[in-house]
């Protein structure tokens, strides 16, 4: 074989990988899985994990731990735990300009940092529930959930929810954390 079909026929493998790669990717990105889920890159390699405890005064840890709570309870793979050690991160924000209530950054499926807005939680009263539901949809997140544009109240994963009455993680949402895991 020459040293030219060599390379062709090592240019071709690689633009086979390259293709293969990339459509793996873009399911793993935006899956239509069970009920049309929405699965994201950057969620914990486990349901089970741990993370640093905020230690806030209770006006923030009771929702924060609320969001936890219904998340360990009701969904069987889920387990998040507070550990001084911990590299995943709660953190409070002031950010009056933004327009998010809370953010996911993402640190390649073995920690992350939450922030939430206090002045945009606080901006849907009461501050409890808000927060609580903010901070369990970020938990979701961290289950490779993504978000949802189109299921109003449905979900806890839907940006358009009414976070006075969807603050723990749905029927839907459960099904779909379990079947990712």
């Amino acid at each position: 074989m020459t040293n030219r079909s060599t390379h062709r026929s090592t240019a071709k493998r690689l633009r086979i990988l390259i293709i293969a790669f990339v459509v793996a990717a873009a399911s793993v990105i935006a899956a239509p899985v069970a009920a049309n889920a929405v699965y994201m890159l950057g969620g914990m390699n486990s349901a089970s994990y741990r993370v640093k405890d905020p230690g806030y005064n209770s006006t923030w840890m009771t929702p924060i731990n609320a969001a936890r709570t219904n998340w360990n309870t009701r969904c069987a793979p889920c387990s998040i735990t507070w550990s001084d050690d911990a590299a995943a991160r709660i953190v409070a924000v002031n950010k009056p300009t933004a327009t998010w209530n809370g953010q996911y950054q993402p640190s390649f499926g073995t920690s992350f940092r939450i922030e939430l807005n206090k002045p945009k939680i606080s901006a849907t009263p009461p501050f409890s529930t808000s927060l609580r539901s903010t901070t369990a949809h970020e938990f979701g997140h961290s289950f490779s959930l993504g978000d949802y544009v189109d299921r109003g109240n449905t979900s806890l994963m839907s940006g358009t929810r009414d976070r006075m009455v969807v603050y723990a993680p749905t029927n839907l949402d459960l099904v779909e954390v379990d079947d990712y895991y």
